[in-house]
């Protein structure tokens, strides 16, 4: 029987094979030889997220889940960029903020997984957002995404070109986490929707608190709802890039964000401390209770 199972990602790169010894420079990690397979050979799913601290608290949340003992090794220290933790057969690895610094991480977990030889290894990305008529606290498992100009594409410049990149979602794994979040956690409000990806926190997201406002609140709430209008649910800046590279990676990916503010109704999260806290521990409630129930049933 053939085997079914997808190894690594797609890298399109062919002068990587050539390359006996590789520096994976922002994950502090070296491809040379089995290292990499004997290190990362079992990861099943990689979970990413902005905040170094966040991926750190996921990681030692999942730690306990799946009784996993020892203590937590900030695996890319050497990197001096990113933070990395492993967890079984999960990964955890911040992102930093924005498209540029998600980009650098995403070039080189492709190459980690690949050297290391994972098999169906899946891609989630947590985080928070601002939403579009959706009340704070409110999960928002995409769908789709879109630019800041509301087109369903990731554009990049090389050799001073511009390129469309596809940005496409796994369908299947949308239902199945909606579905799943909806049977285990009724008491936390979860859709699917549309997440445009921004530039820039302030302007670009018509915010009226930074430190330059070249627009009315008028013209801003306009604006807003206008997107809102073509189905955007919610606003961060990462989701086409993520998409993107990993529908070009062949890698099956989410996004999962938990909204903190109604854009509609105002530019500042007001929520308290303790609300805010249990917010963002909404994505990872879903996500890894959805990968432990996977690795359940895997064992069966």
């Amino acid at each position: 029987m053939a085997n079914k199972h997808k190894e690594g990602a797609n890298l399109t790169n062919n002068y990587l094979k050539s390359m006996e010894i590789d520096h994976l420079y922002h994950l502090g990690l070296i491809k040379n030889g089995d290292n990499l397979e004997k290190a990362f050979g079992d990861v099943k799913f990689i979970c990413t997220g902005g905040a170094a601290h966040r991926m750190a608290l996921y990681a030692s949340m999942m730690k306990t889940m799946l009784n996993i003992p020892g203590d937590l090794v900030d695996l890319s220290a050497d990197g001096h960029r990113f933070s990395m933790y492993k967890v079984g057969p999960v990964l955890f690895v911040n992102h930093g903020m924005g498209i540029p610094s998600l980009s650098i991480l995403l070039h080189e977990l492709f190459k980690l997984v690949t050297y290391a030889k994972c098999k169906d290894v899946v891609f989630f990305r947590l985080g928070t957002c601002g939403g579009l008529g959706k009340a704070p606290g409110t999960v928002i498992v995409s769908k789709g995404c879109v630019d800041n100009q509301c087109r369903p594409l990731f554009q990049t410049v090389k050799l001073g070109k511009v390129i469309n990149m596809e940005v496409n979602l796994d369908k299947q794994l949308v239902e199945n986490l909606i579905n799943f979040a909806s049977a285990c956690y009724p008491n936390i409000p979860i859709e699917s929707g549309i997440t445009m990806a921004t530039d820039d926190f302030y302007e670009g997201q018509a915010r009226c608190d930074g430190a330059f406002c070249d627009y009315t609140k008028e013209e801003a709430a306009i604006y807003l709802q206008s997107i809102a209008n073509q189905g955007v649910t919610n606003i961060e800046m990462e989701a086409t890039c993520f998409a993107a590279m990993c529908t070009k990676a062949q890698i099956k990916c989410a996004i999962v964000n938990v909204i903190l503010v109604n854009r509609l109704e105002g530019d500042q999260v007001d929520v308290d401390k303790d609300t805010y806290k249990n917010f963002q521990i909404r994505p990872f409630t879903v996500i890894s209770n959805y990968i432990k129930s996977v690795i359940n049933s895997s064992c069966c």
